[in-house]
C-alpha cells in the first residue's frame, strides 16, 4: 500500500477540483516574481537592462538606482519564497 501524504489525507485531490487551477495560478505568479532575481544578484546591470528593454534608452546614472533596484529585487524574491512555501 502506498503511503499517503498528510496533505492528501486532509484535502484529497478528487474532492477539490479548484486546487489544480490554484496551483497553476500560483506557479504563474511565482514565475513572474522570479524576474526579481537579477535585481538581487546584479542590481545596477539589471536596472540598465530592464530600462533598455522597456525602450527608455540610457538610464540616469544616480547612486541610488542600484540600491533601489536591489531592494525591489529582494522584495520580489521574498514574495516568491513565500508563494512557493505557501
Amino acid at each position: 500500500m502506498r503511503s499517503a501524504r498528510l496533505h492528501d489525507i486532509i484535502m484529497p485531490r478528487s474532492s477539490h477540483p479548484r486546487l489544480s487551477t490554484q496551483r497553476w495560478l500560483l506557479r504563474i505568479i511565482l514565475a513572474v516574481l522570479l524576474t526579481g532575481l537579477p535585481g538581487v544578484i546584479m542590481p545596477g546591470e539589471a536596472f540598465e537592462k530592464f530600462f533598455w528593454l522597456m525602450g527608455y534608452g540610457q538610464p540616469p546614472l544616480v547612486p541610488t538606482i542600484p540600491y533601489l533596484a536591489g531592494n525591489a529585487g529582494f522584495a520580489y524574491m521574498a514574495l516568491a519564497v513565500m508563494t512557493w512555501a505557501g
